[in-house]
């Protein structure tokens, strides 16, 4: 089981956690960058994002586990809410 996974199930209310990995593949005439990846954490609201984000589980081992393998001065967060349009 993931680290991210086994440490949440037990922790702050994470509804959903996705990891998004570029396919490679490009759509004529749209530009498009590269990330290693993209992760999606969702939350109910900014308290609980806040409650994980400052949790002793994110900061003693969720953070600390991120170091093997990203490089955190690079990170960078956007706090999004969802629109449905259709669907």
């Amino acid at each position: 089981m993931p680290l991210i996974a086994s440490v949440v199930d037990r922790a702050v209310p994470v509804r959903r956690h996705l990891l998004l990995f570029p396919t490679g593949d490009e759509i004529p005439g749209l530009p498009s960058t590269y990330y290693d990846s993209v992760v999606q954490v969702w939350f109910d609201d900014l308290s609980d994002a806040t409650s994980w984000f400052t949790s002793e589980v994110f900061t003693t081992t969720v953070a600390v586990d991120e170091e093997n393998f990203l490089d955190r001065s690079q990170t960078r967060f956007l706090y999004t809410t969802e629109t449905p349009i259709t669907g």
